[in-house]
């Protein structure tokens, strides 16, 4: 697999964020949680288009309808 360097600039708190979340994910680099959130960020765009939404159901059975805003 060809592989491209792309290089990022982030403030202060993104970049805490990134790590922060790189740890709870376990990710191996910070580029493996970058490309999970670009995964992410597709099916979410993709539910999206489809004129879907999405739904979280909690342990309890609670229930919460989130509206995506792109």
């Amino acid at each position: 697999m060809k592989i491209h360097r792309v290089q990022l600039d982030f403030s202060q708190p993104a970049y805490d964020d990134l790590q922060a979340i790189k740890q709870r994910a376990g990710d191996a680099s910070k580029a493996k949680t970058i490309e999970n959130a670009l995964k992410l960020y597709e099916w979410l765009l993709n539910i999206e288009q489809r004129g879907a939404g999405l739904v979280v159901v909690e342990t309890d059975g609670s229930r919460e309808e989130i509206e995506l805003l792109f």
